[in-house]
């Protein structure tokens, strides 16, 4: 103990410190580090559930994410598939339009063939009807007068200048 005094510490005044501080330490341990434990291990309970939460708000944002995605793929499948249906109409009805104007374009071709058919016919009929009455006519010059072959040839020239006069050949 004299080491102790020589070194200026009091044993009784170091024993009254170490009680002192063992008390301290009891009474700190039962009021203050078990209230102090309490509350870091319901903050570290509190941490953790949060961190759970966060985790599983996790997954569920990937999921909606996923989903959204899937969903965002549907949308712009339908979109190209109503695209490529609005297309593939559009060429229908463009074909259909084709098909109607040829169809009329060919009514009005043969009903424009019918016409000329027709109208060439009844030309050749009024040139029938009029070279079966230039030959009534001629007949009926040659009966009228005998002729001989220069008489017969000067009425069929003056029957076919007659012709190129009224200007119908």
């Amino acid at each position: 103990m004299k080491f102790l005094h020589d070194l200026g510490i009091d044993p009784q005044i170091l024993l009254l410190q170490a009680v002192g501080f063992i008390i301290l330490y009891l009474l700190l341990r039962r009021f203050l580090f078990g209230p102090i434990q309490n509350i870091l291990e319901q903050r570290r309970a509190e941490v953790e559930s949060a961190l759970d939460r966060s985790a599983e708000e996790l997954q569920r944002a990937e999921a909606l994410r996923g989903e959204y995605e899937t969903h965002l793929a549907r949308i712009r499948d339908e979109a190209r598939q109503r695209m490529q249906e609005a297309v593939r109409e559009g060429q229908e009805a463009s074909e259909a339009l084709l098909a109607e104007a040829r169809a009329q374009a060919e009514g009005t071709l043969d009903r424009a063939r019918a016409q000329i058919d027709l109208e060439t016919r009844q030309a050749m009929q009024e040139l029938r009807h009029y070279m079966v009455d230039l030959a009534i006519e001629a007949a009926r010059k040659a009966v009228h007068e005998t002729l001989d072959e220069e008489q017969h040839r000067r009425v069929v020239d003056r029957a076919i200048g007659d012709i190129e006069a009224t200007g119908t050949c």
